[in-house]
């Protein structure tokens, strides 16, 4: 028998998740199935940004220590169980732009600039293969596309440094095995960052079970954050904790200089 509304209405009925669309802004006889683009707006962002419009208005610069300047690391906290990340590690800042390039700077200065190749994956989102080339362009790495569809492991040499992959393909949604992935990608001696743009919020993401070190992805889709100024976040368990780092001001884990690393000399006077 082919199932009719009738049957849907009552399968809606019984769904844990049905008050939940009362969270949400939606103009009346909206259908709106378009998250990837631009989640919906959650009913409680209004009273939330007058709040912190009223915190800027009376607080002024003592609004940093209010809540402000810890917001990264705080919003980090919050969102890392939505991607199967411990606390500590994830930081909510800047773009998934910004947030690309940072980490390619990290790993490839961590791994000594002893491999030189950045490869990124052809036929997905194209502004992370973009950020890639640009940053070997500026950085004197050369870059990589792995063509459509071709496997992995064939790309996989001696001189691939980092590997930027899409967890979901935007295009196509193909879902890409993370922690398989991961293993293979790392067992090459090569890292890999993962994009979880078209994932965060959407399905199930377990990046510490997958042994995922590095990730970026957005908050405006799945995740339903605003359409400008909306936060991207950075993820990262290589580096070191926060109350063993300081947090520079593009908003990366830094390392506290051991004591045998020189340090910059400090203004006097």
């Amino acid at each position: 028998m082919r199932p009719t509304l009738t049957d849907a209405s009552d399968l809606d009925s019984q769904d844990p998740l049905a008050d939940f669309k009362a969270h949400f802004a939606l103009p009346e006889g909206v259908l709106y199935l378009d998250g990837n683009s631009l989640g919906a707006q959650p009913r409680a962002a209004r009273e939330a940004l007058d709040a912190t419009r009223d915190q800027w208005r009376d607080a002024l610069v003592g609004g940093w220590n209010q809540g402000w300047f810890d917001a990264p690391e705080r919003l980090g906290d919050l969102l890392a169980p939505l991607i199967g990340a411990r606390a500590g590690e994830v930081l909510v800042s800047d773009s998934i732009t910004l947030n690309l390039f940072k980490l390619l700077g990290y790993i490839t200065e961590r791994q000594g600039r002893a491999r030189t190749v950045i490869l990124s994956e052809g036929g997905n989102f194209p502004a992370d293969g973009y950020i890639a080339e640009g940053f070997c362009r500026s950085a004197g790495f050369t870059h990589c596309f792995l063509p459509e569809g071709a496997p992995l492991e064939a790309h996989l040499d001696a001189q691939v440094a980092v590997v930027v992959l899409s967890q979901v393909n935007y295009r196509t949604g193909q879902l890409r095995d993370m922690a398989e992935t991961t293993r293979r990608v790392h067992a090459s001696g090569a890292e890999v960052i993962w994009d979880l743009a078209h994932s965060a919020g959407a399905l199930a993401v377990d990046l510490a079970g997958s042994e995922v070190r590095y990730a970026v992805g957005c908050t405006y889709k799945y995740l339903n954050a605003a359409a400008r100024g909306h936060p991207a976040f950075c993820m990262s368990v290589a580096m070191p904790s926060r109350q063993a780092g300081s947090r520079s001001p593009a908003g990366m884990v830094m390392p506290t200089p051991s004591p045998s690393t020189p340090t910059m000399p400090q203004p006097t006077g």
